[in-house]
């Protein structure tokens, strides 16, 4: 077991300038959470960690402490294994768009794997007990011809594969039906809002009558949609509770994901920082308080109690995620940490009962099997370069396969991406 302190004022932080791993200090002001470090060739930087103090250290408090090592994973496989939800897999950094906001710089340095390197690069998936879902991501995946190819493979590891894509090249629906015959059940479909102006800003085009049509595709041929928004404050974070609505209207549609904007890849670094704190506050908002923060914070409660039973992954909360389960309720949009809650679930025993029988089917719920009036939702922060929390981003469940091995997510992004260099004394 890997274990990081929690609740102290203290983090180890990379400088963002030459990587030396740093003791900063977490100190308050104005409600937010800042870091205080101090690099020998830098000089001092104060860097924001969150908008809200006090929500930051109630989600570090609802998490548990183990954490990977740093570094590749494949040493420590055996002990690491256990803590992976989601295994990530660059199929390639080309793509057939240029975003300027390109959370992994595509098209910058074309890295492609052949198929027969990526069957060295994917492990075998354990004959027994829990196994990970592999995401297909990049780039964009479908610019392969052998992506087909690339699903039979994962599938032949164990493993189910999950399409992140932008979505352009799955109007081709002979494209789609190769993908089915390969055994594809899941896609995870990159959605910036439903404004024009929004996916102009983000995309360099609309897209937005393009998503649509591959919405319609992707229900006809049988996929499963898993929603991916990258949030950002000021942009398009007034468009989170209607993409929670037009997720719960659409029942091939069964999950959702906010990314609040990191400082990674080509994003730019004057930005405005956006972090879970900002888009919890957007949800509310524009869901007129139907979803509000204590909702969520209440359910991340709940699974660490649950996971303190059955030490199950899925169940394992971490400081930089936030999940949450919505149910319809004659369209309105309920958090189910409500029916868990004496006063609310005993005064509605229906939809008491309708959730308990859905918890074996969201207990595997990427097999898909449980009501769509059901919608799994999670914000997950990934930790800015300039802000990194070592380990806090090590306490990881989501990890990059590559060919020099397998690394924890964030880490991986901020530091060992090809032209990065691993932080000095990790």
């Amino acid at each position: 077991m890997y274990n990081a302190p929690l609740m102290n004022n203290s983090m180890r932080t990379p400088c963002p300038e030459c990587g030396r791993v740093l003791d900063g200090e977490r100190f308050e002001r104005d409600g937010a959470l800042y870091v205080r470090r101090q690099c020998p060739e830098h000089g001092e930087q104060i860097v924001r960690l969150s908008s809200d103090a006090d929500l930051y250290r109630r989600s570090e408090a609802a998490s548990v402490s183990e954490r990977l090592p740093a570094g590749d994973l494949r040493p420590f496989w055996g002990t690491a294994s256990r803590f992976i939800t989601t295994l990530a897999l660059d199929v390639t950094n080309r793509c057939n768009l240029n975003c300027p906001i390109c959370f992994a710089d595509a098209n910058a340095e074309v890295i492609e794997p052949t198929l027969e390197e990526l069957e060295r690069i994917v492990p075998q998936a354990p004959a027994k007990g829990f196994r990970p879902n592999l995401a297909l991501v990049g780039g964009e995946s479908t610019v392969r011809p052998d992506l087909p190819q690339i699903v039979e493979l994962v599938r032949a590891k164990g493993y189910e594969p999950r399409l992140n894509s932008n979505g352009l090249a799955l109007s081709d629906e002979g494209l789609l039906r190769e993908l089915r015959r390969a055994g594809l059940r899941w896609v995870i479909l990159q959605i910036d809002g439903l404004d024009p102006e929004i996916s102009i800003k983000f995309r360099g085009r609309d897209l937005t009558a393009h998503k649509d049509r591959v919405l319609e595709l992707l229900e006809r041929h049988g996929f499963l949609v898993h929603f991916a928004m990258m949030v950002v404050k000021g942009t398009n974070d007034d468009q989170v509770g209607a993409i929670l609505r037009r997720a719960m209207d659409l029942p091939h549609v069964r999950r959702v994901s906010f990314y609040p904007q990191s400082v990674v890849g080509r994003l730019d670094e004057h930005s405005e920082r956006t972090d879970a704190a900002d888009v919890l506050r957007a949800i509310e908002r524009t869901t007129d308080g139907q979803v509000t923060p204590e909702d969520v914070l209440r359910f991340k409660e709940m699974t660490r109690r649950a996971f303190a039973l059955t030490h199950h992954p899925l169940l394992r909360p971490r400081p930089c995620i936030f999940p949450f389960i919505l149910q319809n309720q004659g369209g309105r949009l309920l958090p189910i940490s409500r029916l868990f809650q004496a006063r609310y679930g005993l005064s509605h025993p229906g939809q008491w009962l309708r959730l308990l029988a859905q918890l074996p089917g969201l207990a595997r719920y990427d097999g898909g099997d449980f009501s769509s009036d059901l919608l799994i939702c999670n914000i997950e922060k990934f930790y800015d370069n300039d802000a990194f929390d070592l380990d806090a981003g090590l306490n990881c469940h989501h990890v990059y396969l590559e060919g020099r091995g397998a690394f924890p997510f964030c880490y991986y992004n901020s530091f060992v991406r090809p032209g990065g260099s691993w932080p000095m004394g990790c």
